[in-house]
């Protein structure tokens, strides 16, 4: 009987302390929580990524050099497990970064090996001038391995362009003009992810759009059905018109020559055009204009001959 008397008091023991470490875990487990939660609440609209226990552990239950930190009642103007300002700008993981800077790119402020990518910088935007179909090669540094995105605009009107297949690097962007807008300068925004954490680089006027231009040296002239070539600048990536403002006996009268060919060069603007003389028009010499989806060209003439025999 006495043996048996120990043997159940030895049980009671042991589940006694399981019981006081179950109870002491869950006492544990609800104070971690209630400080991710505590994270969560203060960070949880600038925080750039979704954290958990790693925020404050390298593996529950060993503390990061944050989570040291956190807990600890040696920092200025810090309360041990109070998210504060003297917890935010210090650099607990020594890679140079304050605690807050890191939250908010998304990176750990407690792991010195994991922290926010270079400030990105944009060293040159090349073409300054252009046109629908115009070929972008954005130089920088710091413009991350993901794609983000670029947006030519002014007060009124915008247009993202289209990135090149494996057009974005950390150092250089390979985008077109997709989208035509109006004659006019543009601010160029480049938007580098996270969109959420990473701020926009502006830069002012860097983009200027311009309608086709001919070049004024050369002569147009050809009777009709002639194919004549036209050269000049912007004319454009999509095929325009050709459009002479002239007379038919003696009445005013709007012809366009047909189009036989179109090519642009998309990084400096250098165009050509081939097409027919139209029939139907006096012989004289009359305005000519080049049409493409951003505007027309002005200050050129053409002379119409005399059919030829």
């Amino acid at each position: 009987m006495k043996k048996r008397f120990w043997m159940k008091r030895d049980i009671v023991s042991v589940s006694a302390i399981a019981l006081v470490f179950v109870l002491g875990f869950a006492v544990i487990a609800s104070a971690k929580s209630s400080y991710l939660d505590g994270f969560t609440t203060k960070y949880g609209s600038v925080a750039g990524t979704s954290y958990n226990c790693n925020i404050c552990h390298t593996t529950v239950p060993a503390l990061n050099s944050y989570g040291t930190d956190f807990a600890g009642t040696t920092i200025p103007s810090h309360t041990a497990h109070v998210f504060d300002a003297g917890l935010e700008t210090r650099d607990s993981d020594g890679d140079t970064f304050t605690n807050l800077e890191e939250i908010t790119a998304g990176t750990l402020p407690g792991d010195p090996l994991d922290f926010p990518d270079a400030a990105a910088v944009i060293d040159s935007i090349d073409p300054a001038v252009g046109t629908l179909g115009t070929e972008f090669t954005i130089m920088g540094s710091g413009l991350g391995a993901k794609k983000g995105k670029i947006v030519v605009s002014d007060a009124s009107v915008s247009a993202t362009l289209k990135i090149a297949k494996d057009g974005w690097t950390e150092t250089q962007i390979s985008a077109t003009l997709s989208k035509a807008l109006p004659p006019g300068t543009y601010d160029v925004t480049v938007y580098v992810q996270p969109y959420k954490t990473t701020s926009p680089i502006i830069r002012p006027g860097a983009f200027t759009v311009e309608p086709p231009a001919l070049d004024p040296l050369q002569v147009i002239s050809g009777p009709p059905g002639a194919e004549i070539e036209i050269i000049g600048d912007f004319f454009g990536s999509k095929k325009g018109t050709v459009s002479i403002e002239g007379l038919y006996k003696g009445n005013p009268k709007t012809k366009k020559g047909k189009v036989t060919f179109w090519v642009m060069d998309a990084n400096s603007g250098e165009s050509r055009l081939r097409f027919l003389v139209p029939k139907g028009l006096d012989q004289g010499t009359y305005p000519l204009s080049v049409i493409n989806k951003v505007g027309a060209s002005a200050g050129t003439t053409i002379e119409i001959t005399a059919p030829t025999p």
